[in-house]
């Protein structure tokens, strides 16, 4: 019975001394947490690497930022949903010019639509000239003036020199005097 009780109080006694030291090891960890940095200006929140806030290349906050560090387990809670937001074609048709003036407020979302588009570019600047083509099929033969083969009869011995006349639309061939 001794023997008994002496083998349970050493397994108690493992079991806290193990339990322990898992305990110590888990607190010495450092705890989860989310990261960023705030800008001292604008309020803005830049996002960092969440385990890793140390060693991150974005890690590190501006001089211009104030750092800030949430644990994970903060217990924080999630809030109810937030209203819709305005389209960006209500917020184009309501937006007031600093005269208090409504410029778009009639207008339709078709005129939203037109109102993104730009003015037309200037022309570009022509192409280069493309390759030559291959050479085409050889041509019909030449015809005349009614559409006949075009002949020339000449009468006695040459040389012959003649010229086109385009205004009578003749062609006249002379032989020199010999």
């Amino acid at each position: 019975m001794k023997r008994i009780l002496a083998l349970v109080a050493a397994a108690l006694l493992a079991v806290g001394v193990f339990g322990g030291a898992v305990a110590a090891v888990a607190a010495s960890e450092p705890a989860k947490s989310y990261g960023g940095c705030v800008s001292k200006s604008t309020g803005y929140l830049r996002i960092l690497e969440r385990n890793n806030l140390a060693k991150s290349s974005v890690g590190k906050c501006k001089s211009t930022e104030r750092r800030i560090t949430v644990p994970s387990t903060s217990g924080l809670i999630k809030g109810d949903k937030g209203a819709t937001g305005a389209s960006a074609f209500e917020v184009w048709r309501d937006l007031k010019l600093a005269d208090g003036t409504q410029p778009n407020k009639a207008k339709t979302e078709a005129d939203y639509l037109a109102s993104l588009k730009g003015d037309t570019g200037p022309k570009g600047a022509d192409g280069k000239d493309g390759a030559t083509g291959p050479q085409g099929p050889k041509g019909d033969p030449g015809r005349g003036l009614d559409g006949a083969p075009f002949k020339m009869t000449f009468a006695g011995n040459g040389p012959w020199t003649c010229s086109w006349q385009a205004d009578t639309e003749t062609l006249a061939c002379v032989t020199p005097a010999s």
